[in-house]
């Protein structure tokens, strides 16, 4: 198993007309990586990045500028949640997602990686996938799911996900907490999964259930 390559996300929030909005870039067709992917700005750590005292938010940043044009300093980013793919997958990206309110600036594409781009909610854009209109990797489903689920925009964090694959046909990707984490698991009857395959995908996160257990926290797009 090769080791996973370093990577850094910014999710650029901005307070909307509907409430809080999120810029989502979709990525060509042709693109080598994720391609049509709707996608936050990012990409992996680069040898001149390593050259900064936090190479991560050196890629975030510089990442943002070559994608759509907007100029982010590093300390505007705070930390949302580190992503880690299972072993199996053919790429792998330790990625970590950071958050950062947009203040000024154009959007600006350059039409070849970057195909299109949208500021929405996270609610409408959750909508879109469970139509089939637009395709996420499942940490884009899940950040979109955790911002839909806060109301206010504002999420928990940081946290991290490292996913295991615990069910197929369909898939079913589990994290810290979940029963069937191989490293972390919670205790039997915890859940912290997203089942994919048809759409809408489900996302799960609560402790075990009993007849006194609140409904669990649970998201549906």
């Amino acid at each position: 198993m090769d080791a996973a390559r370093e990577a850094a996300t910014i999710v650029i929030t901005r307070l909307g007309p509907a409430g809080t909005e999120v810029l989502m870039l979709r990525r060509s067709p042709d693109s080598p990586a994720f391609p049509g992917m709707w996608v936050f700005p990012g990409g992996t750590v680069s040898s001149a990045d390593r050259d900064n005292a936090d190479p991560l938010r050196a890629a975030a940043v510089r990442e943002a500028a070559e994608e759509c044009g907007l100029v982010i300093a590093p300390e505007e980013l705070q930390p949302l949640s580190k992503w880690l793919p299972p072993a199996t997958a053919r790429a792998r990206f330790d990625t970590r997602f950071y958050r950062a309110e947009f203040v000024e600036g154009d959007v600006r594409t350059d039409d070849y990686e970057v195909v299109d781009h949208a500021w929405i909610t996270a609610d409408a854009a959750l909508a879109r996938h469970a139509e089939g209109a637009w395709d996420f990797m499942p940490p884009t489903w899940v950040t979109l799911a955790r911002l839909a689920g806060a109301g206010n925009g504002e999420v928990e964090g940081p946290d991290e996900f490292h996913s295991h694959v615990v069910g197929a046909d369909p898939t079913v990707l589990a994290w810290h907490g979940d029963e069937h984490h191989p490293y972390h698991p919670g205790p039997p009857g915890a859940r912290h999964r997203i089942t994919l395959g048809a759409r809408p995908w489900v996302y799960l996160r609560h402790g075990p259930r009993t007849a006194e257990t609140a409904k669990p926290k649970e998201a549906v797009a």
